[in-house]
């Protein structure tokens, strides 16, 4: 009777094991070399949005100063007294009136963040922080172009209209930068003051501006913490 031959089970045992290993080592290869790619993707990226970031700075900031001298200079002009007004140098209340007539709006720089929102979205971003931040600033952003719009709207369509029929800006422009006021027919401020569609106008100007400003000093807080958690990121 033939006997049968015994199978090399620890032979074959330890080639399977070596094959499984080799699977598992090689799976774990690609996912490393797949990790650290991605790892170097999002490093790019984090360097594009604090590029952006500072880059929105002078904007910014030169949006505020402006903004924060409209509402002072409107402040300025709604607590002089009519009777008082005439009393004081018409330069004076020309160079306020001018600086009221200014207008800068906030540019940002979002073009990494908006390519990556219509994209990928913000899950591509690992920490957890950031991505929570960078959903507000967009929300902040939505904030400050709804204001940016009612303050733009109102000074295109009542302040400044209102201004041209009364006080050509080339006389605002002489003030400003102290030469003297050229003899014309238009209204001097101290009479635009008795006017209650100018006191009006200028309120509505004082109130819309400053709550623009309350958007962009937010903005900036924002934007600050924002530039701080990319330079940890990228720096540290």
């Amino acid at each position: 009777m033939a006997t049968r031959a015994k199978l090399p089970w620890v032979r074959i045992g330890t080639e399977g094991l070596a094959i499984v290993v080799s699977i598992l080592i090689a799976f774990s290869i690609d996912a490393w070399w797949d990790g650290r790619q991605e790892r170097a993707r999002e490093t790019v990226l984090l360097n594009g949005l604090l590029s952006d970031f500072r880059a929105s700075e002078e904007s910014l900031d030169w949006a505020i100063e402006l903004s924060g001298r409209v509402v002072a200079a409107s402040e300025a002009l709604l607590e002089v007294e009519p009777a008082a007004a005439m009393e004081m140098s018409p330069a004076y209340l020309d160079s306020l009136l001018y600086v009221v007539t200014g207008l800068d709006l906030f540019t940002p720089s979002n073009g990494i963040l908006s390519s990556l929102v219509a994209s990928e979205g913000l899950a591509v971003i690992s920490d957890a922080e950031l991505r929570f931040d960078l959903a507000r600033w967009l929300q902040r952003l939505g904030d400050v172009e709804k204001a940016q719009g009612w303050v733009e709207r109102h000074y295109e369509d009542s302040y400044r209209p209102y201004l041209e029929r009364r006080v050509p800006i080339l006389r605002l422009a002489a003030a400003w930068e102290g030469a003297p006021l050229a003899a014309d027919a238009s209204t001097p401020v101290h009479e635009l003051l008795r006017d209650i569609e100018f006191v009006n106008v200028l309120d509505s100007r004082r109130d819309l501006t400053d709550f623009y400003l309350s958007q962009l000093e937010g903005a900036e807080e924002d934007r600050t913490r924002i530039v701080t958690r990319l330079v940890s990121l990228t720096e540290g």
